[in-house]
C-alpha cells in the first residue's frame, strides 16, 4: 500500500483563545496531521493553553516576534517556512482561524481530496464561501459552525479569494497567506495550480508575488469538491471588536463598513460544516477532558469579554458572560 501523504496546516493566531479549541478539533477530524499554530505577544492566554495542547500532542504550538512595524502574519510565515517538519510535510496548507475546510470528495477528509484531485499539480486553489453574521448581535461560547449558517451564495464578490494546498514548500522562497510564492522550478507541466475539482487555473502564476488573488475570477469559484468557510463577520459584536484592531497582514484598520457590506452573506443556508459532528465531537473530547484546557478556555473567553466591555464603556463585572467565564476558569484565571 502507498504511504498516506503527511498534511500539515499551518495558522497565524493571536488572542484567538475562544475560537482555538472548535478550529483544531474540526481540521483533525477532517484529518491534517500535524497543524502548527504561531503566535506573538497574546495577553488573552491562549499562548499558554496552546503550549498545554502541544505536551498532550494535539497541536503544535510555536512563538515568533515580529519587528516593530512589521507585518506580524508574514513574520508567523517566515517562521512556518524554516520548520522542519512543515517542510518535509508532503501537502502544506495555511488558513487562519476563521476559516474551516470542508470537503465534498471521498470520506471528506483531506487526504481524500488531494487524492482525488490533486495528483497532477503542484496545488490546488480552493475558494472561499462567505458565512455572515446570521442575525446575532452578540458573541456567544458556542461554536461557529452552529450559529452562522448563512452564507454568499456562489459566484460572487465575498468568495472569490481561495486558499491554496500545495506541495514541495521548499521549492518556494515565500509563504503567505493564500499560497506560497517565488517559486524556484519552472511553471508548467506538473508544476500549475488547479483549482478543487481538479482542473487547471491558467491564470496563477506563483513564479513572483502575484498581481492579485482575483486572478482567480469569479466564473472559476466553484464549491462542488470543496470550500473554505470564512467566518470572517462572526456576530456584530466580535466585528465590531475586529474594527479596533490593526489587520496582521496588512497593518491597517480594514474591518470597517466596506468591509463588513461586502462579507456579511446570509443569502443561502449552508450547513455543511455540521455534516461530520461524530468525528468533531471526538476530537474536540480529545482537547476538553483535561480539566486543565477546559479552564485556559474559559478564561480566554473572560478576557475576550473584557475586551468586549471596553466597545460600551462597561465594566467586565457588569457583564453576566464575564463572570460566568471567570468562575469556569477557576484557578487558571489570569486577567490580560
Amino acid at each position: 500500500m502507498p504511504r498516506k501523504p503527511e498534511v500539515c496546516l499551518v495558522s497565524p493566531a493571536r488572542n484567538e483563545g475562544p475560537f482555538l479549541l472548535e478550529w483544531i478539533a474540526w481540521h483533525r477530524a477532517i484529518g491534517f496531521d500535524d497543524i502548527v499554530v504561531l503566535t506573538h505577544d497574546c495577553t488573552d492566554g491562549s499562548d499558554d493553553m496552546l503550549d498545554a495542547l502541544e505536551e498532550l500532542g494535539l497541536v503544535r504550538h510555536l512563538r515568533h516576534y515580529p519587528r516593530k512595524n512589521e507585518s506580524p502574519v508574514r513574520n508567523a510565515y517566515r517562521k512556518a517556512h524554516k520548520d522542519p517538519r512543515v517542510l518535509a510535510a508532503d501537502w502544506v496548507m495555511a488558513m487562519d482561524i476563521d476559516e474551516y475546510l470542508q470537503v465534498f470528495v471521498g470520506d471528506g477528509t483531506i487526504h481524500d481530496l488531494v487524492v482525488n484531485n490533486g495528483q497532477n499539480c503542484l496545488g490546488m486553489a480552493i475558494n472561499w464561501k462567505a458565512f455572515g453574521s446570521n442575525g446575532i448581535n452578540k458573541w456567544q461560547d458556542k461554536f461557529l459552525r452552529h450559529q452562522f449558517t448563512r452564507a454568499a451564495d456562489g459566484q460572487v464578490e465575498a468568495n472569490v479569494f481561495f486558499k491554496s494546498i500545495f506541495r514541495d514548500l521548499h521549492l518556494f522562497g515565500r509563504l503567505e497567506e493564500h499560497g506560497p510564492v517565488n517559486f524556484s522550478k519552472d511553471w508548467g507541466g506538473a508544476n500549475i495550480w488547479v483549482d478543487s475539482e481538479g482542473v487547471h487555473i491558467k491564470a496563477i502564476r506563483l513564479t513572483k508575488p502575484p498581481q492579485h488573488y482575483r486572478e482567480s475570477a469569479k466564473r472559476r469559484i466553484t464549491h462542488s469538491a470543496a470550500q473554505v468557510n470564512h467566518y470572517a463577520i462572526k456576530s456584530l459584536e466580535s466585528f465590531s471588536l475586529k474594527g479596533t484592531q490593526l489587520s496582521g497582514s496588512q497593518r491597517i484598520h480594514r474591518h470597517n463598513a466596506e468591509f463588513l457590506a461586502l462579507y456579511d452573506c446570509n443569502d443561502i443556508e449552508d450547513l455543511s460544516a455540521q455534516s461530520r459532528e461524530d468525528a468533531f465531537e471526538a476530537e474536540y473530547k480529545k482537547l476538553v477532558d483535561h480539566d486543565h484546557i477546559f479552564k485556559m478556555h474559559h478564561n480566554c473567553c473572560a478576557n475576550y469579554v473584557k475586551r468586549l466591555s471596553k466597545l460600551t464603556n462597561t465594566a467586565p463585572n457588569d457583564d453576566p458572560r464575564f463572570l460566568k467565564h471567570k468562575a469556569l476558569a477557576g484557578d487558571y484565571w489570569r486577567s490580560d
